[in-house]
């Protein structure tokens, strides 16, 4: 599907959001490939909508050659715009630069930078947050737009954030590799290959990288792109955990409840799914209720069994369900 691309002049501001200094220069290059996780397509307007089918990330590029940060934004069109609905997508995407999208914040695998907007409400409110050293202003300079409209026929309209992933990938960033293992897993922007995720989130355990050994250990234990094997995963679900990965904490107290790589100890295991229930871990709360429904590591009691499958109910985990229907029906 053919693309739009829309880009043109950011402002970078050093210091204070306030009153800070004008950043140019080769400093800038830090910024690239900051992005919005927010789409401007979904602000479109309905007549825009039925010829953009899609895109709208609001994305900074690091232009070396004159030494500037570029804000853009890429669409896909089922068309050629006429002359009149190319003048509103800009007018459109403008409005997003200047007080949408691109008054919240961006983020790449090299970390989070706010928009002047953001950053200056984060002052003013008199919270104590550190807002960084850098701030971007998306909304181009009045006098000097430098607008650029290029049409291509690329497939996606993340292809530099692909882009930009693999070059961290290949330089060592090891969150950059499990973003791009995320991306290979759901085939979002690549063609899906559960092997090569798999490999990506290794590198990244590999690395000590907390997210990258949780999804090792996931892997793992699910067979996604690797042999299954349970007895591993615990190593990395046990990394994770102690990184502050509160999703491992379900799988590594199962883990300790079967002796999946460790002697078993459901002393261990309930206590993992304990501190998941107190960090609002839905599958910690229902492995609790199990514990006092099937007095494991406890001594039974259905009272208590039901409230925790209430609770794993309400905090979104809708297999509890069929186990509040069977304790009801008991």
């Amino acid at each position: 599907m053919p693309r739009i691309i829309l880009s043109a002049i950011a402002q970078t501001y050093g210091d204070d959001p306030t009153s800070g200094q004008l950043v140019c220069g080769e400093d800038l290059n830090v910024l690239h490939g900051m992005h919005s996780e927010q789409l401007c397509w979904n602000e479109l307007s309905d007549a825009l909508q039925e010829v953009v089918k899609g895109g709208g990330r609001v994305r900074f590029v690091y232009d070396e050659v004159g030494e500037e940060l570029r804000v853009t934004t890429i669409f896909e069109i089922s068309r050629g715009l006429t002359e009149a609905e190319l003048e509103m997508l800009v007018e459109e995407t403008f409005d997003q630069w200047a007080d949408g999208i691109g008054a919240t914040s961006f983020h790449s695998y090299r970390g989070e930078v706010l928009s002047m907007g953001l950053a200056q409400a984060i002052q003013e409110s008199g919270q104590s947050k550190f807002v960084g050293e850098l701030f971007v202003d998306a909304f181009p300079p009045i006098d000097d737009r430098d607008l650029v409209v290029h049409v291509d026929d690329l497939d996606s309209p993340d292809a530099e954030l692909i882009q930009d992933l693999i070059a961290g990938a290949e330089a060592g960033d090891s969150q950059a590799l499990v973003d791009l293992g995320q991306r290979y897993e759901a085939g979002e922007g690549l063609a899906k290959d559960e092997k090569l995720a798999f490999q990506c989130y290794h590198d990244a355990a590999q690395a000590e990288n907390v997210n990258g050994s949780y999804l090792t250990g996931l892997s793992l234990w699910t067979g996604m792109g690797v042999e299954e094997n349970p007895e591993r995963a615990f190593t990395y679900f046990q990394k994770a955990a102690a990184g502050g990965i509160a999703l491992a904490l379900q799988p590594l107290g199962t883990c300790f409840a079967g002796g999946f790589g460790v002697e078993p100890d459901e002393d261990k295991a309930i206590a993992c799914y304990e501190k998941g229930a107190k960090l609002g871990d839905a599958d910690c709360i229902a492995e609790l209720g199990d514990c006092y429904e099937f007095g494991t590591g406890v001594e039974p009691d259905r009272i208590k069994a039901l409230e925790f499958y209430q609770r794993a109910l309400d905090a979104g985990c809708d297999e509890a369900q069929e186990a509040i229907a069977r304790l009801k029906a008991a």
